[in-house]
């Protein structure tokens, strides 16, 4: 999966077709919310840290500010499944809340 900084959020989101959702993982035992944008022909991307790595929201008010803050009015929340495993490279399996 592709990944985009903070940098380029506005842009990613500013397309027509993109659509924000926040998805519920466990990575090493820290379990959060990561970012992903959908984009062109289905294409995802996952918000990243400066130092490259996904990143992690550990509650979802701070997650919804940073897209409010760029007039993001909506967005989609998936939380993993009882029975969902730990990502590896890909991310799980979740179940729709909406």
């Amino acid at each position: 999966m592709e990944t985009f900084d903070e940098q380029h959020l506005s842009m990613m989101l500013s397309r027509d077709v993109a659509k924000a959702e926040f998805r519920e993982i466990d990575l090493d035992g820290a379990r959060g919310f990561i970012l992903v944008i959908e984009g062109n022909r289905r294409r995802l991307a996952v918000l990243r840290t400066q130092r490259g790595p996904w990143r992690l929201f550990k509650d979802l008010g701070r997650a919804a500010s940073l897209l409010r803050e760029r007039g993001v009015n909506q967005f989609t929340v998936k939380l993993l499944t009882a029975d969902a495993e730990k990502p590896e490279g890909d991310v799980a399996p979740y179940k729709d809340l909406f």
